[in-house]
């Protein structure tokens, strides 16, 4: 008795319907195409990942870039001073003497941001600069010195004075002719009984002389003055003060003060 199942073959076969591309006759050979397809899709993930990455790094660059070619744009508008002269002339050649150039290229984009032009040329621009200093007459150590000089009848220039420096020039026996501005009028009296007169009042003379007397008088710092007296009348007195802000009657009827202004 023949069994027929035990005699015959088995003729099973199963359809690839996941990967119908691959031949599924040999399952070592399925399973190496399938590990080649997932690392082929790793790697492209990573490349596009790697693209990723670069494309946010070169943004970055660009606004960093960006941010501080503002920034000395910026610092180079606000750089405004005095006796600072820039020029932009189109030049093959750069010639300098005491000065700081800088040469844009053909096309440059910088040079058309500093010119302010689409630059097509050379173009160089220099900056001068130039600096100098500014000496304010010292009032008192001037006057000091030539009051000396003129006490002992001496003959000077204040160009040879270094402590006239930055003032107006004079020569014996006179001082600084702009010092005539410096004098001005109040209207007060200071009374000889308050001890601030200076030694050898009155003296007598003019406005003009009045002031002299003042002005060699280390001590003084402005005189009495008749207000009824005229300005080139000779005989009239000046009483030389010393201090001029006590003892003040302020608004006298017959007398006023002339005050030489020290600081300003």
């Amino acid at each position: 008795m023949t069994d027929n199942n035990n005699n015959s073959k088995s003729n099973i076969h199963f359809e690839n319907t996941v990967h119908p591309e691959i031949d599924d006759e040999n399952p070592s050979s399925v399973a190496s195409k399938l590990t080649k397809q997932r690392f082929s899709s790793k790697r492209i993930l990573l490349r596009l990942l790697i693209v990723s990455v670069n494309i946010i790094v070169l943004i970055a660059i660009a606004v960093i870039t960006i941010t501080v070619i503002t920034k000395r744009r910026n610092a180079n508008g606000n750089m405004l001073a005095v006796d600072v002269v820039e020029m932009t002339t189109p030049s093959p050649t750069l010639t300098s003497s005491r000065m700081e150039t800088t040469t844009y290229g053909r096309n440059s984009t910088i040079g058309a941001v500093a010119t302010g032009v689409n630059s097509m040329s050379i173009y160089t621009t220099t900056i001068f600069s130039t600096s100098s200093s500014i000496r304010i007459c010292d009032i008192l150590a001037c006057r000091s010195v030539i009051s000396d000089y003129i006490s002992r009848d001496w003959a000077y220039n204040t160009a040879n004075f270094g402590e006239c420096q930055g003032c107006t020039l004079a020569v014996y026996p006179n001082y600084p002719a702009d010092w005539s501005n410096r004098w001005y009028t109040s209207n007060i009296l200071i009374p000889s009984s308050a001890g601030q007169d200076c030694a050898g009042n009155p003296y007598h003379g003019n406005i003009i002389q009045c002031q002299t007397f003042c002005l060699n008088n280390m001590a003084c710092v402005g005189f009495g003055r008749s207000k009824t007296a005229a300005n080139n009348d000779s005989t009239q007195a000046c009483w030389l003060k010393n201090n001029t802000s006590l003892n003040q009657i302020i608004n006298n009827s017959l007398s006023q003060t002339i005050i030489f202004n020290m600081t300003s």
